[in-house]
């Protein structure tokens, strides 16, 4: 009975040494209001104001051949699904690569904010960037390599859990194809 409790515990250790990790990399804020479709506000007292987040590896939405009433309701509800998001709640984010931040004569002067490019995600985990690309809000547009562009925390332990699942079903899928081929040589 021992050696069941001690693997559990071993696991429940090295997830909080993984957690820890992931974290110690990572700035918890409190988003405020969301800017345009891929951009929005959280609280930042050591800048004593606001800090813009844009989300990296996004494209702003295009227009292309959308007319401008499409554009816009296209740019709209992008807006919205990253304020269901974020707006009014504590995230998580790491700033990208020094040599992809805006420099101060490419920062938009219509913007009230510091505007820091960075991964973001929900706190419980879900990858912003990703969430939004998936529903068809923004376009995947790479600018740097990121080990953490992905769900994390216990957005990833659901994502592995549904993993697992889905392999057992597939499993067990497979094992009553094969014990109808065998009844069905008797």
């Amino acid at each position: 009975m021992g050696e069941d409790v001690a693997p559990a515990m071993d696991d429940g250790a090295e997830n909080k040494e993984e957690v820890d990790n992931i974290m110690k990399h990572l700035t918890i804020a409190m988003a405020s209001e969301v800017i345009d479709e891929r951009t929005f506000a959280v609280r930042d007292a050591a800048q004593k104001g606001k800090t813009l987040i844009r989300l990296g590896n996004v494209a702003p939405i295009e227009k292309g051949s959308l007319t401008y009433e499409e554009y816009d309701e296209k740019v709209e509800a992008g807006k919205a699904a990253l304020a269901k998001l974020v707006e009014k709640s504590m995230m998580l984010y790491k700033a990208a690569p020094d040599e992809h931040q805006p420099s101060a004569e490419d920062s938009d002067e219509d913007l009230d904010g510091k505007i820091v490019i960075a991964e973001a995600w929900t706190v419980d985990g879900h990858h912003i960037p990703t969430k939004l690309k998936n529903e068809g809000h923004l376009a995947a547009s790479p600018m740097y390599e990121s080990e953490f562009a992905k769900d994390i925390l216990s957005a990833a332990a659901e994502e592995e859990k549904r993993d697992a699942y889905k392999k057992l079903e597939e499993a067990l899928k497979e094992s009553e194809v094969a014990k109808e081929i065998g009844r069905a040589h008797v």
